[in-house]
């Protein structure tokens, strides 16, 4: 289990560093810079509703915060890094604030339903 998990988290680093540009590239001798503040990498884990807060450089674990968000899946920071939102992979599921220098929830919404005949 540790060994998978291992895994997953160093191909999630790698692919977070190629997703750099080229002049952000530590292969170019750029910082390396991923999408998430402080050097911390944000997890989400579905099968018990947690997100694992990692060191990006030492992909040790900081934290493990517990989230009212059903299967959370994606993780988006606020351009300044002062919020983030943990969504959830069902369809009219939850979305959680929280606040980034704490993990703090802030709040919660539900994101309702559509009918496909209420579209058009």
């Amino acid at each position: 289990m540790f060994r998978r998990t291992l895994v997953f988290l160093l191909s999630t680093y790698l692919l977070l560093l190629a997703g750099c540009s080229d002049d952000e590239s530590p292969m170019n001798g750029g910082s390396g810079r991923t999408p998430n503040p402080e050097g911390r990498l944000y997890v989400p884990n579905q099968a018990d509703q947690t997100i694992f807060i990692y060191d990006s450089k030492t992909l040790q674990r900081l934290d493990s915060i517990s989230t009212p968000v059903v299967e959370p899946h994606f993780v988006q920071f606020t351009p300044d890094y002062k919020y983030y939102f943990i969504i959830g992979r069902q369809v009219g599921g939850q979305v959680a604030k929280y606040r980034t220098s704490d993990n703090q929830l802030i709040t919660t919404i539900t994101v309702p339903t559509v009918n496909s005949s209420q579209v058009f």
